[in-house]
């Protein structure tokens, strides 16, 4: 079983403990019945999102358990090594455990593998016995990778087990084992998320999904919803990259968790604020311009020097005549003053 996301929490009294025999994997499978349970409800349907680095998930209901319980036969002459191929490439879990437990207590190659690989497919047996309901898979570019949180009929999986067996099975494949070509009656998913998973253990775990929009015969209120649809999943995906840490770039336009704020409040990412620091200070020569290229820029910069020069002598000119029409109204003021007081003084001698 998991341990508790909030352990301090819970430790200290803030937050209940998890029930007896709760584990991430009930809470993702919890989730998935979730999400298909309202978009049923509301008469729509869900699609994957097919984001890069997001993992996949197989939701099973209980039509698939009951028709695993019927049909879960294994034929005893298929090799127990081509059948474990067989099985991890089909994601069958079940059949892998049972085969893998089989071969580990025949004797053969792998002598040290086969105790703890015994142990794990019993374990894994005792839990999806009745069927497994949910099963999560890393994804990549070449197909799924190991499984993980997986929830079957009667518990959940440790994910350490999962890792054993399909290592258990690579190793056989790099020994030589063929895949088996008998048909497996293999549990089949009520509904595949496809990359739309992402499972943190300690921390959080959330699905991202497509709501398909609702069929009507107007195809102006069609168009209108697929817009509105396309906005909202906008919104979405930049909300969602915005609440992990995530922030776009000015400079690349690429999302990032790693930068900061400049003075202006723009944000750039470390990557290119480093390259802007080694631009600064940069030890490299700059080229030298040869003689045919200066000449070529300084004809080109003539016209714009000539206008610079010319507004400087203006704004000169225009600085000289205002000081020499001030200088002239003060001595026109000063020369009316003293005749006016020669004339007063020339009026009281008269008297």
């Amino acid at each position: 079983m998991r341990h508790s996301p909030v352990e301090d929490e819970v430790s200290s009294g803030l937050l209940p403990r998890q029930p007896a025999g709760w584990s991430h994997s009930h809470a993702l499978h919890a989730l998935a019945h979730g999400l298909l349970s309202a978009a049923s409800a509301l008469g729509r349907g869900l699609e994957s999102a097919c984001l890069p680095g997001l993992n996949d998930y197989d939701f099973f209901g209980n039509k698939s358990v009951l028709a695993s319980q019927m049909n879960a036969c294994i034929s005893d002459a298929e090799k127990n090594t081509g059948l474990a191929i067989r099985a991890l490439d089909e994601g069958d879990i079940p059949t892998l455990a049972e085969a893998l437990m089989a071969w580990a207590h025949e004797p053969g190659e792998l002598p040290w593998l086969r105790p703890g690989v015994g142990l794990a497919a019993e374990r894994v047996l005792r839990a999806c016995r009745g069927g497994q309901l949910g099963c999560a898979w890393r994804s990549g570019d070449e197909g799924r990778g190991s499984p993980h949180c997986l929830l079957g009929a009667q518990g959940a999986v440790q994910d350490n087990d999962l890792t054993t067996l399909r290592k258990a099975a690579v190793a056989l494949r790099q020994q030589g084992g063929v895949a088996s070509k008998h048909g497996l009656a293999a549990q089949r998913p009520t509904f595949t998320f496809r990359r739309s998973v992402a499972v943190y253990p300690e921390e959080m775990m959330f699905f991202v999904v497509r709501c398909e929009r609702q069929v009507t015969n107007s195809t102006r209120c069609g168009s209108a919803c697929v817009i509105r649809q396309e906005q909202c999943l906008a919104m979405a995906k930049a909300t969602l990259l915005w609440f992990f840490g995530y922030r776009k770039c000015e400079s690349c336009e690429e999302y990032s968790t790693s930068g900061w704020f400049d003075a202006d409040d723009v944000w750039y990412c470390e990557e290119c604020q480093m390259n802007c620091v080694l631009d600064l200070f940069s030890d490299e020569p700059v080229p030298a311009e040869s003689w045919l290229r200066c000449g070529i820029r300084r004809v080109r910069e003539l016209p714009a020097l000539a206008t610079s020069q010319l507004l400087v002598c203006t704004c000169e000119l225009v600085k000289v005549s205002g000081h020499a029409g001030l200088f002239g109204g003060r001595l026109m003021l000063a020369g009316t003053g003293m005749a006016l007081g020669s004339l007063w003084s020339h009026l009281q001698g008269l008297s």
